[in-house]
C-alpha cells in the first residue's frame, strides 16, 4: 500500500483523476547501480533543498521585519484599518506569526537535508517532513488570499486562543500554579478583546469558552485544505506514532516468509533494513519542497514580496523535480505538480 502511494506520487503508475489517467511511467531506476550512485543522488537532493531555502531567505530579507510592501494585500488591509490601532496590531500578529512559522519550516527543510545525508535516516526524515507540514499549512491559512481583514483577524484570535489553551495545559503539568493563573488571565483578556470587537465567543454545553470566532481547524484539516496532502500526512503520522506497518514500509524490506512459523495468526516474515532507498528519498524531498514553497509563496504574495523572488522559489522547486526525474531516466514528473498545485 505504501509503495503504491509513493509510486503514484512519483508518477510511476496510472492514477485516474476525473476519468483521465496520468501518463504511464517506467518504474526502472536509472543510474542507481552502486552506493556511490545513490550517494550522489542524495547529495543532489540536498543541494536542491538548500537552494530552495536560500531562495526563500533572499525573498524575505528584502523587506524590513514584518512590514508590508506598499500596494500588497497586507498593506491594503492595514490602510483600511488605520483608524483602529487594535485592529492594525492584530494584522501585525498575522505577519509575525507567519514569520515564526516560516522559520520553523526553514529549519525542518535544513534538518531533512541532514537526515538524508550519508546515514540516510529514513524514519527520522519521515517525521521531519511531517513536522513541517503543519506550520506550512498554518501559514497558508493565515495568509489566505480569499480572506478579508476581518476574517484574517478572526483566525488570529482562533489561533492565539488555541495556543494559550495548550500552554495552560502544559503549565498545569510542568509549571508553578502562578504560571497557570497568569495564562488564564491572558486568555480572559483575549476573550474580552475579541468580544469587544464583535467576534463570536464559542462555548460548550457547560458554558465554558472553547474558542474564538471559529473552532481552530485540526492539523489534518488544514493540511488537507491548503496543501492537499492529507494522505501523506496520515502516512507520515503513522510512522511518528509507531505503527508497525508504516515503519516497515518506509525502512524495511521483506525478504522471505519464515517456513512453518505463525505469530498471532499471521505467517512470520523476515525483514532487512533498507539503506538509501531512492524512491522514498525522492518522495519525502518532493513532499517537503512542494509544501514549503507553497507556504512561502502564499505569504510572499500576501506581504508583497518581489515577484521575481517568488519565481526564484518556484524555480528552486522545479530544480528538485529535475533532479528526481533523473532517477527514472530523465522522464519529467510533472504529475507531482499537477496533483498538488
Amino acid at each position: 500500500m505504501v509503495k503504491g502511494i509513493i509510486r503514484t506520487r512519483l508518477g510511476l503508475r496510472r492514477k485516474r483523476s476525473h476519468g483521465a489517467p496520468f501518463a504511464p511511467r517506467s518504474g526502472k531506476l536509472m543510474g542507481m547501480n552502486t552506493m556511490a550512485d545513490r550517494s550522489k543522488f542524495i547529495s543532489q537532493i540536498g543541494s536542491s533543498l538548500t537552494e530552495l531555502v536560500k531562495s526563500a531567505t533572499k525573498a524575505s530579507t528584502k523587506t524590513v521585519a514584518c512590514s508590508a510592501v506598499k500596494n500588497s494585500t497586507a498593506s491594503d488591509e492595514q490602510d483600511r484599518l488605520v483608524h483602529s490601532r487594535q485592529q492594525a496590531t492584530s494584522l501585525l500578529t498575522v505577519r509575525t506569526t507567519c514569520l515564526e512559522l516560516l522559520e520553523s519550516g526553514t529549519e525542518h527543510v535544513q534538518a531533512l537535508v541532514r537526515t538524508l545525508g550519508p546515514a540516510s535516516l529514513i524514519l527520522a526524515s519521515a517525521t521531519c517532513v511531517r513536522s513541517a507540514l503543519e506550520p506550512c499549512a498554518l501559514i497558508m491559512w493565515l495568509s489566505d488570499a480569499s480572506a478579508d481583514e476581518r476574517e484574517r483577524i478572526g483566525r488570529v484570535f482562533a489561533y492565539r486562543y488555541a495556543g494559550q489553551d495548550q500552554q495552560r495545559k502544559f503549565s498545569r503539568l510542568a509549571g508553578p500554579p502562578v504560571k497557570e493563573e497568569h495564562i488564564r488571565v491572558n486568555m480572559k483578556n483575549i476573550i474580552a478583546n475579541a468580544a469587544g470587537r464583535g467576534y463570536r465567543i464559542l462555548k460548550n454545553k457547560k458554558r465554558m469558552t472553547v474558542g474564538i470566532h471559529k473552532y481552530m481547524p485540526s492539523a489534518t484539516k488544514l493540511i488537507s485544505d491548503y496543501l492537499r496532502e492529507e494522505e501523506a500526512y496520515r502516512l507520515l503520522s503513522a510512522v511518528a506514532h509507531g505503527h508497525e506497518w508504516a515503519i516497515r514500509s518506509f525502512a524495511y524490506q521483506a525478504t522471505s516468509i519464515v517456513p512453518n512459523t505463525v505469530i498471532d495468526g499471521v505467517p512470520a516474515t523476515s525483514f532487512v533494513k533498507r539503506r538509501n532507498n531512492p524512491s522514498i528519498i525522492a518522495y519525502l524531498s518532493l513532499l517537503m519542497a512542494t509544501s514549503f514553497s507553497k507556504a512561502v509563496i502564499a505569504y510572499g504574495e500576501y506581504i508583497g514580496w518581489d515577484k521575481r523572488d517568488l519565481v526564484g522559489i518556484r524555480g528552486a522547486e522545479y530544480e528538485l523535480l529535475r533532479v528526481v526525474s533523473t532517477l527514472f531516466g530523465g522522464v519529467p514528473i510533472a504529475s507531482t505538480i499537477s496533483m498538488n498545485h
